[in-house]
Parts: C-alpha cells; structure tokens; sequence
C-alpha cells in the first residue's frame, strides 16, 4: 500500500505543479495585456506633445542653419492641415 500511496502524493503533487504554472502563466499573460494597455494610453496621451517638441526642434536647427549661412537653403513645408512642417532641401 505504500506503493500507491507515494503514486498518488506523486500524482498530486505533478497536479499542483502543473496548476501553479498554469496560473503563472495567466497572471504573465494578464499581466502583458495591462502592460500593453497602459503603453498605447501613454502613448495616445503623449504622442502629440512628442512630435510637437520633435517638429520644434527641427525647425530650431534650420533656424540655426539658416543663421550660420546665412541663408534660406531648407524650405519648410506643411504636410498637411494641423501639422507640423518639415523641412525640403532646396536644389
């Protein structure tokens, strides 16, 4: 009878191994779906401020270029309504 006792402690203890890892495996997945959640907000919430100070920096340095050569060789250029310009190299 020990025999099948020991199987048996083997059995459940093989069982609750495999529910701990399922579990664990749940909470991993529950917790990437929060992670990834939480970044597209943040990223929805801070995307514009981003490319607002991206756009502002690039039109500082062609300012400074502009500047130092004294000389209007970037042309700015919308690319649409409500956005940002860039900047065209002129021929």
């Amino acid at each position: 009878m020990t025999a099948g006792k020991n199987s048996l402690t083997m059995a459940d203890e093989s069982a609750k191994r495999a529910a701990q890892e399922y579990l664990a495996a749940k909470l991993s997945e529950e917790g990437q779906r929060y992670e990834d959640k939480v970044n597209l907000e943040a990223a929805i919430a801070l995307g514009p401020r981003v490319w607002k100070r991206l756009a502002d920096t690039v039109l500082a340095h062609c300012r400074d270029w502009h500047a130092v050569t004294g000389e209007q060789s970037l042309n700015l250029q919308g690319n649409g309504p409500g956005r940002s310009a860039y900047p065209v190299r002129r021929p």
